[in-house]
């Protein structure tokens, strides 16, 4: 335990001449290269200030934590990130738990909606209340107490299940129901 400043000290001076901070030459073709890293780091039209806090590019632009922009493929914006970022025009999007894009927007857990064209969905406090209209299917339910589910391809027969647990199917074999109502008491 005595011998433990010592050898910090060694540890320190051997980092030093190992990795030091001073400009070093760059043996590849590419001679602007400037390392004072972690204090600068410079290389082509790439700057980096203390590490990652301040960098900036052609493609990049960044104050890190606080602010940083990304054009490399489609611009997106972050600020304070992780707790929020934007994507203008191709989502995602978020402000915290709240997010939003192209054809949905959701608070979770307290509700999500989904639109594409024709078909969409929403939540309300999931799983407790769905409501969904996709492609055939049509699904609407309030928690465990009732609920149905349709498929408009009515080449499947019906299947219906009561508060008994008894299931009722018609004498074709299907792998998809047509229609199957859930009650319970």
């Amino acid at each position: 335990m005595r011998h433990l400043p010592a050898f910090l000290l060694l540890a320190v001076v051997a980092e030093c001449t190992v990795f030091p901070l001073a400009a070093t030459a760059s043996p590849s073709p590419d001679e602007d290269r400037i390392n004072l890293w972690p204090v600068m780091y410079k290389r082509g039209g790439q700057l980096s200030i203390l590490g990652p806090v301040f960098s900036i590019s052609d493609e990049n632009f960044s104050f890190r934590p606080f602010f940083a922009v990304n054009s490399e493929s489609g611009k997106r914006i972050r600020v304070l990130y992780p707790l929020s970022e934007f994507n203008p025009g191709s989502g995602p999007n978020w402000i915290g738990p709240y997010l939003w894009g192209p054809g949905y927007n959701m608070l979770i857990p307290a509700w999500s909606h989904r639109k594409e064209g024709e078909n969409h969905s929403f939540w309300v406090l999931w799983p407790l209340i769905r409501k969904k209209e996709w492609n055939d299917t049509r699904i609407w339910w309030a928690g465990p107490i009732v609920g149905t589910l349709s498929d408009l391809d009515r080449t499947a027969p019906p299947v219906s299940v009561s508060s008994g647990g008894s299931i009722a199917k018609s004498k074709r074999p299907t792998a998809v129901p047509s229609s199957i109502s859930c009650s319970f008491p």
